[in-house]
């Protein structure tokens, strides 16, 4: 069975709560009598209003994964997707002819108007 104070201390930043130090126990004493300023699972001092609202916006934190989380409002602000959104689209005409698919850019429509050749031989053919 796991000892009392593990789970504690085993809780990740993702919850604002920095992790208690590992510190050997003598007998049963409570968890907060290792990390002075830590009771039942708060620390009063060492929170920051940044961790508290990280803790809102980050449901679960694996550093790879982290953007998988956020929700797409957070995600609208981070770099790289703020520069990818920055750059101007070509219009989306394909709307407008419903025989091309849904592609973007010079080559794709380039590439469609080729398959759409190769679609009309065959359907002919």
């Amino acid at each position: 069975m796991i000892r009392p104070g593990i789970e504690e201390r085993n809780r990740g930043s993702h919850q604002g709560i920095p992790p208690t130090p590992k510190v050997e126990r003598q007998g049963d004493e409570p968890d907060h009598a290792l990390a002075p300023n830590f009771k039942d699972g708060k620390s009063e001092t060492t929170t920051s209003k940044l961790h508290e609202e990280k803790a809102k916006r980050v449901v679960f934190h694996r550093p790879g994964n982290m953007y998988r989380f956020l929700r797409y409002e957070e995600k609208k602000k981070r770099g790289r997707n703020r520069k990818r959104r920055k750059v101007k689209r070509v219009t989306n005409d394909y709307q407008q002819r419903p025989n091309k698919e849904a592609g973007r850019g010079r080559r794709a429509e380039r590439a469609l108007q080729k398959t759409s050749v190769v679609q009309r031989a065959r359907t002919s053919g």
